[in-house]
């Protein structure tokens, strides 16, 4: 039996992140990226043009990038101009990762701010060299998510992203083709620990996976829907107490790339109508007002969001987790 196996030792985290790969478009260059998780605070960019031969291409760590946590957040590989007058070059874009400061064992209350992963990254994919480090003033918790990336106006360059992080924020940011001089990092909800009027750990909301991007429009015109579920992935059993989790979908209205935000302050939970009871589960009849989106409440003790949610044809499908023990009536 393997030392690392033993009763009583420390489980080695290792290599723990998905792997993601860019492959040209004639098929010559294969080159594969991953992060560590709980394994570390690094990326690698590996070539496997030559599947029998794969060679490391670069490795960043928290050395290179100031502000790199675990690496928690899956890279995502886009197309960018950060130079209008150059060609689109392939990107790596990711978050920040997570701060362990957060986790209940170190800080058993609630979450505060964090010292590692309060950034987002935009790396040279065949170089590892960086592009672009977004920051704000707001930006005070770790982010673990992956990012949500989409090409807004069609032109084959990813411009826009949005991703929520681990004190119950959702920012923006804006890649616009005139260059990375004009990128943009929007603080665009928070509804979490930060929002007006909360307290506790009922309000320390968490964001852990992608959100949802789609295009959509009512009647007050065009808008970004961004769909999340809250809840603490690193605290599934609620160890340190428990959160009234959430998932949320925001109406974005800024939806020009590099437009001006359609909010002056950041959403807040009170400007997103409340559809647990009003439209879910009052046989269709909604009377929340849905100007800015809406809220779901995840009201089984302990159930929280711990994936992705999907939306297919105006439909959003998403899975909740509920902790053993907890009464499963009512769970949506």
């Amino acid at each position: 039996k393997h030392a690392f196996n033993m009763p009583g030792v420390k489980h080695p985290y290792m290599v723990d992140g998905a792997p993601v790969s860019y492959v040209s478009a004639d098929r010559s260059t294969a080159w594969l990226f991953f992060g560590l998780r709980r394994g570390g605070n690094a990326y690698y960019g590996m070539d496997i043009s030559d599947p029998d031969a794969p060679s490391l291409m670069w490795k960043v760590t928290d050395s290179d990038l100031p502000d790199l946590g675990n690496s928690f957040s899956t890279p995502r590989v886009i197309m960018v101009k950060p130079d209008p007058d150059a060609d689109a070059i392939p990107a790596l874009i990711f978050a920040g990762g997570y701060d362990t400061d957060k986790d209940y064992a170190n800080n058993p209350g609630v979450g505060t701010d964090d010292d590692q992963g309060t950034a987002i990254f935009v790396l040279n994919a065949e170089t590892g060299d960086l592009i672009w480090k977004a920051t704000h003033l707001s930006l005070v918790d770790s982010i673990a998510s992956t990012v949500s990336v989409a090409d807004i106006d069609g032109d084959g360059l990813q411009d826009r992203f949005y991703v929520g992080d681990t004190g119950g924020n959702v920012w923006r940011g804006d890649l616009p083709a005139s260059g990375k001089d004009d990128w943009s990092l929007t603080h665009l909800a928070r509804l979490g620990r930060h929002a007006a009027g909360a307290s506790g750990k009922a309000t320390d909301l968490r964001f852990f996976h992608r959100p949802d991007s789609v295009l959509s429009a009512d009647s007050d015109g065009a808008f970004d829907a961004i769909v999340v579920a809250s809840g603490d992935r690193t605290d599934p059993l609620d160890k340190a107490g428990v959160a009234n989790n959430w998932l949320f979908m925001i109406k974005d209205r800024a939806v020009g790339v590099g437009s001006a935000d359609a909010y002056a302050t950041p959403i807040e939970p009170s400007d997103l109508g409340d559809v647990t009871s009003t439209c879910v589960l009052n046989d269709g009849e909604c009377t929340a007002d849905l100007t800015n989106g809406w809220r779901l409440q995840l009201q089984a003790n302990g159930e929280k969001g711990l994936a992705t949610p999907l939306t297919i044809a105006n439909t959003v499908y998403f899975t909740s987790y509920v902790p053993p023990g907890a009464s499963a009536e009512g769970v949506c």
